[in-house]
């Protein structure tokens, strides 16, 4: 398992994130914040975490299971946040 947390501060970063795990289908790729939990792949689903609410703060959980290749690390990089957050 692959574990970051990560910030999406608004909705281009939505997208990117989006993209970046649509490149890369074969993965289960799951964000989360307390206990809910989405698929990555999904635009809705990203919106649905109230990410772009103006009162939402703070790092989310971003999760692979699996083997995560290097490329998926490194396209996901800018959105990762120190992990003592």
């Amino acid at each position: 398992m692959y574990t970051r947390n990560i910030i999406i501060k608004n909705l281009d970063d939505a997208k990117s994130i989006v993209n970046i795990a649509n490149k890369y289908k074969n993965l289960s790729i799951k964000i989360s914040k307390d206990d809910y939990s989405i698929d990555a792949h999904s635009i809705m689903g990203v919106i649905s975490m109230g990410v772009l609410n103006s009162e939402f703060s703070g790092a989310i959980s971003l999760n692979v299971d699996g083997d995560v290749p290097e490329d998926f690390k490194k396209d996901i990089e800018n959105y990762v946040v120190n992990e003592s957050l």
